[in-house]
């Protein structure tokens, strides 16, 4: 057990000043009260067309008892509003292999609006420990329909999402992943000839 620490010498230490105590009720404070002005005020760049692309959740449940095996159905495709901004895009680069191309690296979405719960962010964001065995889930960004119909870009979470009160918004870290959905929203290549 520790040793309790030596007495306090001030007249009124923190613990015993009655103007101070842990927030009484955080749904009425001014920050949360902001939140739906300040979503509205981003709405205004998606609006203008500042962010020229969009920001999904999916989750997808495989037939086959685990993720491959099967037939995918998509159980979430939830689209992040009002959309987030994209950080550090040009720590993802793209990669030659024996195979191909590939892209690696990571992005960050800030600018998550803030009314988001802890919960709802843990299941658009989740991580495969989130999921079952025949569950995925993932992050699709890609460009809106002024360039037709576009790849949509795959993502994973690498870290925890952070709240930021001060700054009105959730941040998410993601990691580039392989299996892009195809344009034709195919979960699978059609080049690939085996399938499990």
């Amino acid at each position: 057990m520790a040793d309790e620490p030596n007495r306090n010498p001030r007249a009124q230490p923190p613990n015993h000043d009655p103007a101070l105590g842990e927030i009484f009720n955080p749904q009425t404070s001014l920050v949360e009260s902001l939140g739906n002005t300040v979503d509205s005020i981003r709405q205004i760049a998606v609006d203008l067309g500042v962010r020229p692309y969009k920001v999904h959740a999916v989750r997808v449940k495989w037939s086959g008892g685990e993720i491959g095996r099967g037939t995918p159905e998509t159980v979430l495709d939830q689209a992040i509003v009002p959309t987030p901004r994209i950080r550090n895009v040009t720590s993802v680069n793209r990669e030659s292999t024996t195979a191909g191309t590939s892209e690696k690296g990571n992005i960050r979405l800030d600018r998550i609006s803030p009314r988001y719960t802890e919960d709802e962010i843990k299941y658009y964001f989740s991580t495969q420990s989130d999921l079952g065995v025949d569950e995925e889930g993932f992050v699709e960004i890609y460009v809106d329909e002024r360039d037709g119909q576009t790849q949509r870009k795959r993502y994973v979470v690498s870290r925890v999402p952070e709240r930021r009160p001060d700054k009105f918004d959730w941040v998410v870290t993601l990691r580039k992943q392989e299996d892009n959905r195809q344009r034709d929203r195919d979960y699978r290549d059609k080049r690939d000839k085996v399938w499990r």
